[in-house]
C-alpha cells in the first residue's frame, strides 16, 4: 500500500497493523525499487 501519510509514528503504526514496508512521497526510485524487489528470489 502506498500512503501519503508521512508522520514520524506512521511507519510504526503501519507495521503494527501488518504492513511490511512504509514508502512515503516524494518517492525515491531507488528505495521504491529495493522495497518492491526485496522479497523476490533471484532465479
Amino acid at each position: 500500500m502506498l500512503t501519503t501519510n508521512a508522520f514520524v509514528n506512521d511507519a510504526y503504526r503501519k507495521r503494527q497493523a501488518g504492513m511490511n514496508e512504509h514508502v512515503t512521497k516524494p518517492l525515491k526510485v531507488r528505495h521504491l525499487s529495493e522495497v518492491l524487489f526485496k522479497d523476490i528470489p533471484e532465479s
